[in-house]
């Protein structure tokens, strides 16, 4: 039999995200949505709390406007995150050239990897924590709705406070300006 081939990327995968709002603040909104909901539900999960299925059912209740599929969670954040530079793809398609060269881009000139844009990258590693987060969080609480015995609120709050500290982390890379105007907007609804 003939083996399969290997694949990997650099690259994220399209979620079909609408980019012609990249960086405005209504593309922003969603992202501090998310984190309103997110910080709301924390104090629901009060180290206090005993795990029950009407707190379960409470807590899911309040988190319901969060995507549970990996594209329209992700689709969120990549309305608003920079696109991936000409430069990126160039790297990404040339991999093996950029390694085996380290780099060269002709003489006296910088490496070519020198000034990559690291923004975008931060925005994408924000995002993909958020969704490895949230993506354990949701397996948990599921876990919890069958098992309550076997599962413990402090699990669910390490999780949800990882999601958060993520979306955190992506909000922190925006104008701070515009993040307080986005949650100012969120909390007049």
């Amino acid at each position: 039999s003939i083996p399969s081939i290997a694949c990997a990327r650099n690259l994220p995968e399209s979620t079909g995200a609408d980019r012609a709002k990249i960086g405005t603040i209504d593309a922003l909104i969603p992202i501090a949505k998310l984190k309103v909901l997110l910080s709301r539900t924390e104090i629901i999960l009060s180290p206090e709390e005993i795990l029950t299925s009407r707190l379960l059912q409470q807590i899911m209740n309040q988190l319901t406007d969060i995507p549970t599929k990996e594209l329209d969670f992700k689709r969120i954040f990549d309305q608003y995150s920079d696109d991936i530079s000409y430069k990126q793809k160039f790297l990404d398609q040339n991999a093996f050239l950029v390694y085996y060269t380290k780099g060269f881009d002709g003489p006296n000139r910088p490496s070519i990897e020198s000034d990559i844009p690291e923004k975008q990258t931060m925005q994408y590693g924000a995002r993909n924590e958020a969704w490895v987060a949230w993506d354990n969080f949701l397996a948990e609480v599921k876990f919890a709705m069958k098992s309550p015995d076997d599962s413990s609120i402090q699990e669910l709050t390490t999780l949800l406070t990882t999601t958060t500290k993520a979306v955190d982390t992506y909000l922190k890379l925006a104008p701070a300006e515009d993040v307080q105007v986005a949650i100012k907007s969120i909390e007049l609804l």
